[in-house]
């Protein structure tokens, strides 16, 4: 269960995605930076290591959602986090590089997801779909987009959170500051599990991130818990983001701070 939003701005683009889980899943941990292959990134983190966002300074963000598509065939056992995908492709620079990863053989024992891709420089966002035996891809304009997930309907949960997001949209400004961060913690029509911000007796939203990139860093807001019961972000990590750039040669640099208010947190 996740809903993720992409929108483009004029010097780059923001992201917002809640986080749905079971309530008795462990927590994840905060925001932080990693490296690898001369890149730098930053992403929260499982226990076991694995992720369902990320972005990168080179401009790149990748994020899982679980997808549950028609039962066509039997799945196989599941013997593999789709979480360990995301941590495995971010430090590459571009999509011909990260495709490198999702070949149905380096997917078998994983259970189906859609992987959303964002690269800035091509203005370019791909949707990768495994549905336990094949791997489909779709291209997107560089447009304003949503997607949904529910464990319990993938197409109610579309249908409603569609209705939401466009409401949002009329009513305000998508570029505006706080835009996603409100529309993300909507409860519209009702509090309940087709709502954005899910509510239900075994699951809810548990976290949510936002990530906004522009010309000179890429800026990565955790909510950790359901948005509709805060103001602000409680965690801020900041990662100098030079568009274009050749891999690094200088050590990795990224600043965190706490609690930062939405509307001073975004600007």
């Amino acid at each position: 269960m996740c809903t993720l939003s992409f929108v483009p701005r004029q010097d780059g683009y923001a992201v917002g995605m809640n986080r749905d889980e079971q309530r008795c899943r462990p927590r994840a941990d905060v925001p932080k930076c990693f490296e690898g292959n001369g890149i730098g990134a930053v992403y929260p983190s499982e226990s076991s290591g694995g992720t369902w966002v990320a972005a990168n300074d080179c401009g790149l963000l990748l994020a899982l959602l679980n997808w549950y598509p028609p039962a066509s065939h039997v799945l196989s056992p599941k013997e593999r986090s789709r979480g360990e995908l995301i941590p495995q492709m971010i430090f590459e620079s571009d999509f011909r590089s990260v495709e490198t990863v999702l070949a149905p053989d380096k997917l078998k024992g994983m259970l189906p997801f859609r992987l959303i891709g964002v690269e800035p420089q091509e203005r370019a966002i791909l949707e990768w779909r495994w549905d336990g035996r094949r791997i489909g891809e779709s291209r997107f304009p560089w447009a304003r987009k949503h997607w949904f997930s529910s464990s319990l309907s993938d197409a109610q949960a579309e249908e409603h959170r569609h209705s939401t997001c466009r409401a949002a949209a009329s009513g305000g400004d998508p570029e505006g500051p706080d835009w996603l961060a409100e529309l993300h913690r909507s409860h519209r029509p009702f509090s309940g599990p087709y709502s954005i911000c899910v509510h239900r007796p075994d699951a809810g939203t548990v976290s949510y991130t936002e990530l906004v990139l522009n010309s000179r860093l890429i800026s990565m807001r955790y909510v950790d818990g359901s948005l509709c019961e805060t103001s602000g972000f409680h965690h801020v990590v900041d990662l100098p983001c030079p568009l274009g750039r050749s891999p690094r040669r200088a050590p990795l640099s990224c600043h965190a701070s706490a609690y930062n208010p939405w509307s001073s947190a975004a600007r």
